[in-house]
């Protein structure tokens, strides 16, 4: 099994690409969701993790309030979450 980190480019639970410097994941260990911002750079961990929500609904003001212009499929994404973070199940 090979372990990817969260702050990589191919980590593999990534809800949603917000736009190119925002995304949205869940937490290796599925307690939360990351807000993430790119770092510009060709880093090896590219991915920072700015802001964690357990809600749809702070992920959705969070989202608004942080990420700059989001993607209208992308907002989509996020206002069809679960409520709660512990009801998400990946696609």
């Amino acid at each position: 099994m090979t372990f990817r980190s969260e702050a990589s480019d191919d980590y593999g639970d990534v809800v949603v690409q917000l736009n190119e410097r925002w995304r949205v994941i869940v937490c290796r260990d599925q307690l939360q969701m990351i807000i993430q911002r790119r770092d510009k750079g060709t880093a090896q961990r590219p991915w920072r993790g700015k802001h964690y929500c357990t809600t749809q609904k702070a992920l959705v003001r969070l989202c608004g309030r942080l990420c700059g212009e989001v993607e209208p499929a992308a907002m989509a994404v996020i206002h069809a979450l679960p409520e709660t973070i512990r009801l998400y199940r990946p696609r």
